[in-house]
Formats: structure tokens, sequence, C-alpha cells
């Protein structure tokens, strides 16, 4: 149970007024149009519009039929006292502050925010200096977000808001599916503790992402930590103002008061969470975390079409000290002789150097099964290196989701060579991604995302969660 107050008004309300909607701006005509799918009571308040995209608009929220119990206000930094204030007069719950120019900014600003300090007392505030959140399982998309995204467990908070809508097109790209989003600013109330530990109080969050700045208190994060570990939900994370520069940078950005960078990894680590050093990489952790969860274990079968990309995965493989390649057992041996397409002469080994024609087409179903059951794995890993930018492609995928289906064990794809992106090359990359299949076009970033994600696996199934 969440020692917190409740986020529910900002992330589930039954009803909104977005001060500060137009026909016209960034925020105030994208975010609103955004609302528009959204299935719950919306009132867009603008004193100089009748109705905004043809919905009738009201001058502020004191007018409005009904108490709304979320306010998002996308208006001028001198107007967001007044507005913050009329909404606690007339009972709102919380707001959500995209309007910028406080404590990042200057003098005013930073007396700006003092006052809305003092208000979070009596409402809960997001932000100022946000870009917004998501729950995007129930279309309540109240940021700009570029493309419709795909559901599924992954629930994202951040302190910067450019890099939660850009990292959402990322998200999307690689076929992760989300839960929720969040961008905080500057945290004048809600931190980013909180909307973690709301993210883990929700049953359909699988993996919880960040892009962390500072935080709040540190004993409050390492309750988060271990709250993870207890509900063996990965946490995987991106923490900025690890060095003295960037710590400065951060605290110009959103008034962050960041942590040592030191403390962060030894916390880190000792509470067995995943921090990363990249957005990228905790997109790839993200992606097979939320595509094939933790690897049951270290023991990888290899299928490679290309002798020197069998070379480098194995190479790669053998820096860390948590995976296996198992040799191929002869009665496994005695069945890949028998699939059509491996040459005669070829040398069974895993890495197994299958060659083109045994890799091409729905025929490698047969490989890939027989790989499944034949060998004692935990996870198979499939390498490509050859343009995709063919109709045959297409079908080579068809043949690995024919082979998934007859194994449990999960599959692993790298695809070296992204062609020049062509509609065959889309479609076989698509098919790969909506049937729920991690994809990478390097060998490196996958064995490094699965290697994080064992050894999550390892220290929690062990129980090492510093509970």
């Amino acid at each position: 149970m969440s020692v917190y107050r409740s986020l529910s008004p900002l992330f589930s309300p039954a009803s909104l007024a977005h001060v500060g909607a137009s026909e016209r701006g960034t925020y105030p005509a994208e975010i609103f149009q955004n609302l528009l799918e959204w299935k719950g009571r919306l009132y867009p308040v603008n004193p100089s519009r009748s109705e905004i995209f043809s919905v009738p608009a009201y001058p502020s929220v004191s007018a409005l039929p009904e108490v709304p119990e979320l306010a998002l206000v996308t208006v001028a930094r001198q107007r967001v006292i007044p507005v913050v204030e009329e909404c606690i007069a007339c009972g709102v719950k919380a707001v959500v502050l995209i309007s910028a120019g406080f404590a990042e900014a200057d003098d005013y600003g930073r007396s700006l925010q003092r006052r809305l300090k003092e208000l979070s007392s009596r409402i809960r505030i997001i932000g100022p200096n946000c870009a917004g959140l998501a729950d995007v399982k129930n279309s309540f998309i109240m940021t700009r977000l570029f493309a419709k995204p795909r559901r599924g467990g992954v629930s994202f908070v951040s302190s910067s808001g450019a890099l939660m809508m850009a990292l959402f097109g990322s998200f999307t790209g690689r076929g992760i599916g989300l839960r929720y989003l969040a961008s905080l600013g500057n945290q004048v109330d809600v931190c980013m503790e909180e909307v973690m530990d709301y993210y883990l109080d929700d049953p359909e969050t699988t993996v919880l992402t960040a892009f962390i700045e500072g935080v709040g208190s540190g004993d409050s994060f390492v309750r988060l930590l271990q709250k993870a570990g207890r509900k063996r939900i990965p946490l995987v994370a991106v923490k900025s103002g690890r060095s003295e520069l960037g710590s400065r940078i951060a605290a110009t950005h959103t008034a962050s008061l960041a942590s040592s960078g030191r403390v962060f990894e030894e916390v880190f680590r000792q509470y067995g969470a995943i921090l990363v050093d990249s957005p990228a990489q905790m997109l790839d952790v993200a992606l097979l975390a939320d595509t094939i969860g933790p690897p049951a274990g270290g023991r990888i079968g290899v299928i490679s079409q290309s002798g020197g990309a069998a070379s480098l995965t194995a190479d790669l493989f053998s820096r860390y000290g948590c995976f296996s390649l198992p040799p191929i057992p002869k009665s496994l041996e005695l069945r890949l002789r028998r699939i059509e397409g491996i040459p005669d002469y070829a040398r069974l080994l895993n890495p197994l150097d299958a060659r083109g024609d045994a890799m091409r087409g729905e025929e490698i179903a047969s490989l890939i099964t027989a790989m499944g059951e034949g060998g004692s794995w935990d996870l198979l890993m499939l390498l490509f290196a050859k343009n995709p930018n063919r109709e045959v492609e297409a079908q080579t995928v068809q043949g690995i989701l024919a082979a998934r289906k007859q194994m449990k064990l999960p599959i692993v794809v790298v695809w070296i060579g992204e062609g020049d992106g062509g509609p065959d090359a889309s479609q076989a990359f698509s098919m790969l991604k909506d049937s729920g299949i991690p994809l990478f076009h390097d060998p490196q970033p996958a064995v490094a995302a699965l290697a994080a994600l064992l050894r999550w696996s390892q220290m929690h199934k062990d129980g090492e969660d510093g509970a």
C-alpha cells in the first residue's frame, strides 16, 4: 500500500478542465486534441472562446457545470497562481502545470514556485514546467504524442518533458507496449518516488522505467527499490547528473537536486534495480522485459545465417559471466543433418552457422523447432546479416512465428542490415514487433540487455532484494 497521498485524480480522473485550451498553440491545441479520444468528461476553459474544436468552452473553472477532479493548465506563468487558487476554492483535487518559467528560470519564477509549494498542501500538483502524462490503456493522453501508442505493461516516468515525448516514439518504434507515461518537471509537489510507487501498485505495470535527474528523499527511494524487488517488477533507469557538470545542468533544467552518481550506482546494485547509461539501453532492457520477460537461465542457443555474426556474438556472450553456450547434443546434430539447406560439410556448433538456405523463407521453422526441442537452452537467438527488403524475408518471419507456436522457448531476433526502409523490410520488421518477438539490429545491445535482465532475475530469485 502506498504511503503517499492518492495520485488517482491525476492518472484516472472522471472529469478534466483544460485551462488555457485553444485551437492554436503547441500545448494548448495539441494536448486538447489528444484528449478528445478520452471517454471522460472534458471541459475547455478559455474566456476568449465559445468553443474549442467543437466542444463548448467556459470562461473559468468556477463557471463549469461540475467540479472537475483534475485541471490541466497551459497558461502564461503569471496567470498560474490565480488559476490554482481558483481550483482550490472550487474543490478540484489536482492540477498538472505545463506552464514553464518558474524556479528553473529567474527570481520571479522562483517566487512563483515558492507560492505553488505553499498551495500544494491543499491540492496535488504535477509540475510546473512539465509535459503532461498519459494512461495509455484508457486513451487518457494528456501530453503531446506524435503517434498512436502501443498498449502494454511498461510504465515510464521522466524528469524531462522533451525526453518523455521523444522516447515515446522510440518505445512505439521498438514495439514496446506502454501502460503509463508521466513528465514531472520541477516536482514542486508530486515527486519521482510517488509516481514510481503508484506504478508499482498498478497490477498491469510489469516493467518500470525512468529518466531521473534527482530524487526528493533517499530513504523513500530505497523503499521504492525494495518494493520493486518484492513485486518482481524490473526497474530500469537512466540517471543524469552523475557528474559535477551534469548536476549543474540538471539544476538549471528542472530545478532538481541531483544526488551523487556513485551513490546511485551503489544503491541500484545493492537493491537489484537496473541502472543503465543511456535511453537506448533503457529501451533495450524494457523491450526484452516486456516481450519475453527475464530469462530463466543463461544457457543460450544461437542460430546464425552468417558465420561472422556467429563468431562476433559468441565473443560478446563470453564477456559476461552469466551465460553459457552449451554444445549441440549428438541427437540434435543427427536431426539437423536431415534439414534441407544445411551443408553436409557444416560443423554443427553453438552458435550454429546454418548458412543462407536453411534460414530463408518459411522453411526456417523446421530449423528453429529442431534447435528448440533438441537442446537444453533457456533462450534462442536468431542472427541475420542480410538485406531485409525482399518478399522472402516476410516469409522468413512467418516461419519464425510458426516455430514459436510449437515451443515455449523465448526467441530474440538480431537482424544486422536494416536495408533502405522499403515496404518489404517494414513488413518483416513490423510482423516481428507486432508478434512480441524482440528485434535488435546489433548483437551487442541485445547481449548487454539480456545480461542485465538475467542478473536481475538471478538476484531476485535468490531473495536478495534488500527487503
